[in-house]
């Protein structure tokens, strides 16, 4: 199959996956309890992700360099001052921004002491980078132009998230915002690991906050583990 009949096949699946997302979104916005994804829904996310990893490999962005250490290190550091500074663009804090920054050692200790949450969280990091930046944002600029198709797939990007149905308005922007730059980020170094990486270091620190609610709350880590893995799986595909 060509690539232009696998990009047409990508962009059809792509918007039926999409309209069951934002349909059971909405349904959900005001529920306690998510429903998890659909039968159909979770039919669609195979082709797709299959799609666009053959994509991705027609367009080269699964070269060598993909397992590049510096640009590894460079998604951690990238994305730790990232969310540091969301936390700020959020709760307008600078003594909290200023805690998540210098806390690395909850973000360690997380990724070693919790496998599971760990690898769900990488690979839908990646799953989702392949989707919206490697192929998705590549098929938009090219038809739309640099900005259009930039600030498109980042909302596209933005309404595949349960929590944008949810937020408050300035948590919304600094979502969008946080997604442009991931696109923005992308076109410019065209490296897959490095958004992956900037993008996983984000869904880690939310799960970390997470979980250090969920303890208070129940007063009780093991608890609050079982919890969040439950979450984890009931809202796959989608992280935060």
């Amino acid at each position: 199959m060509t690539p232009e009949r696998l990009e047409s096949a990508f962009l059809v699946l792509f918007a039926l996956y999409l309209a069951q997302t934002v349909a059971a979104h909405y349904r959900n916005r005001k529920s306690d309890q998510p429903h998890p994804p659909t039968l159909f829904r979770a039919l669609m996310q195979s082709p797709l992700v299959i799609l666009s990893f053959v994509l991705a490999w027609h367009y080269h962005a699964l070269d060598r360099g993909v397992f590049s250490l510096p640009m590894i290190v460079a998604g951690l550091l990238v994305g730790h001052v990232i969310f540091a500074i969301s936390v700020y663009a959020t709760h307008r804090d600078w003594d909290d921004a200023l805690a998540v920054f210098l806390d690395w050692e909850s973000l360690r200790d997380y990724f070693v002491n919790n496998p599971n949450v760990s690898f769900r969280i990488v690979n839908l990091s990646l799953t989702e980078e392949l989707i919206y930046r490697v192929v998705l944002q590549h098929l938009t600029i090219t038809h739309l132009g640099f900005w259009p198709g930039l600030l498109l797939t980042a909302l596209l990007f933005g309404l595949s998230h349960e929590h944008l149905f949810r937020n408050h308005t300035r948590e919304t922007a600094e979502f969008l915002v946080f997604s442009v730059l991931l696109g923005a980020v992308y076109y410019a170094t065209g490296s897959l690991v490095l958004v992956v990486a900037i993008h996983a270091v984000r869904n880690f620190e939310i799960a970390i906050i997470d979980f250090n609610g969920r303890a208070h709350d129940l007063g009780s880590e093991a608890e609050a583990q079982r919890e969040l893995d439950r979450a984890y799986r009931q809202t796959s595909p989608e992280p935060e």
